[in-house]
């Protein structure tokens, strides 16, 4: 099963998660998004530019080509904030989804 297919399971939240170092939670299917991608790099990344760009909601997409990726930040009306290319990964090939509102970071699906 590809990492997508398995995300797309998460509807909601049982529990939160502190996965960095900043004031933002975490939801169970981000937490599966970390562990299953080992991706905690990228949720480390997002939480950081987050708390920078001091916006109440973020749409964030990632598109990975399995070797490099590009993080790119959305304010939700699809004014682009700020992109991060990533030059290596392992993040399986595809693109992923999140907000960020009220300090919690969710998968597209969990809104």
């Amino acid at each position: 099963m590809t990492l997508q297919a398995e995300l797309q399971q998460y509807y909601g939240t049982e529990s939160y998660h502190r996965l960095t170092m900043t004031p933002i939670i975490a939801t169970d299917g981000v937490l599966a998004f970390a562990q299953k991608g080992k991706a905690f790099w990228a949720v480390d990344e997002m939480c950081i530019t987050a708390m920078k760009l001091k916006e109440p909601f973020l749409f964030i997409s990632i598109a990975s080509t399995g070797k490099k990726a590009t993080i790119t930040y959305e304010d939700g009306n699809c004014n682009q904030l700020k992109q991060v290319k990533i030059p290596r990964t392992d993040l399986e090939k595809g693109t992923y989804t999140f907000y960020i509102t009220d300090n919690v970071i969710m998968l597209n699906s969990e809104y």
